[in-house]
């Protein structure tokens, strides 16, 4: 992981720790938080074992696939339980077919199989969401399951030749961390503003353990504060490329923008990030791809747009 990540790592686990402290006192004045502290343990859970995985050197493509496939059916058949709830106390005779797997069948499934039931699994749940709720499974719970999937399908699809490579590990621990960062901002960040009257100390802990502290930026570190006007594309930073240079990127305007590599400070090669306002993630440049010595950042709203820059060197 990029040392940003690893900071960001830091924040979860004292957000953790925070958690275990103090749920006793803050469930009796928000109940919800009690099922957003599973969620979150368990994201942090399926996160860690994926890092463990990637730091084995003898871990290859084998690993990674049974890594990311185990956490897909898990999510799956929770959601195949509860549709089953749903058919069964609704006589939903259509939904009851749809969602009639078992756990032996599940695990039988082949891998695209079991990226296209997941996907079907995924719509039903979406129809279904009001009543599913009535089985503690939260909205949250349905997009895991699209997340899980997206981790999985881009594993199955990596190339044989690449397996072992860092960036297959960047993609699916990326993709966790972007479920827990969704997870604080969406939900905890929300439930914990709610006591900020009624148990302040308690707020003002929760928020110091939120704070990320930069342990790993050292002085080689690069901040790039910049604009660009509406329509418009600028260069943001101009600098040999460098695989293992890490970035945080963060909209700190109104706007949507795009940020990416290039090869020749017009157009993104490879990935194209779309932050939106007050969004922040971090990629190396290998996520991004194989080659640019500009990073561009593209506004193609109506207003004009702010952004920063990280870069670990």
């Amino acid at each position: 992981m990029n040392n940003r990540n690893e900071d960001k790592l830091s924040m979860y686990e004292k957000v953790q720790l925070f958690l275990n402290n103090h749920i006793s006192d803050i469930s009796p004045i928000i109940p919800n938080t009690v099922t957003a502290k599973a969620d979150y343990d368990q994201k942090i859970q399926d996160l860690m074992l994926t890092i463990a995985n990637a730091g084995m050197q003898t871990t290859g493509y084998t690993q990674i696939k049974e890594n990311a496939r185990q956490q897909l059916e898990k999510s799956l058949l929770k959601m195949i339980r509860g549709l089953k709830a749903v058919s069964i106390d609704n006589n939903y005779l259509d939904l009851k077919a749809k969602s009639d797997y078992s756990r032996t069948s599940v695990e039988r499934l082949r891998d695209s199989e079991a990226y296209t039931t997941a996907l079907r699994i995924f719509d039903l749940a979406v129809n279904y969401q009001t009543q599913l709720a009535n089985y503690a499974i939260s909205a949250v719970n349905i997009q895991d399951l699209k997340a899980y999937n997206d981790a999985f399908f881009a594993v199955i699809q990596l190339p044989k030749d690449k397996i072992g490579e860092r960036a297959s590990y960047n993609q699916l621990i990326t993709l966790q961390m972007d479920g827990v960062d969704s997870l604080l901002k969406e939900r905890l960040d929300t439930y914990m503003d709610l006591i900020e009257f009624d148990l302040p100390q308690l707020y003002a802990q929760y928020k110091s353990s939120r704070s990320i502290d930069n342990s790993g930026g050292g002085s080689g570190s690069k901040t790039y504060n910049g604009s660009v006007s509406a329509g418009l594309t600028a260069v943001a930073i101009k600098q040999d490329y460098d695989a293992n240079r890490s970035y945080t990127f963060m909209n700190k305007g109104n706007s949507d923008l795009q940020f990416g590599l290039s090869v020749d400070g017009i157009t993104i090669s490879g990935i194209n990030l779309v932050l939106q306002a007050s969004d922040e993630i971090s990629r190396d440049a290998s996520d991004l791809n194989e080659e640019g010595e500009f990073l561009i950042v593209i506004n193609s709203s109506s207003i004009d747009g702010t952004y920063r820059i990280e870069a670990d060197k």
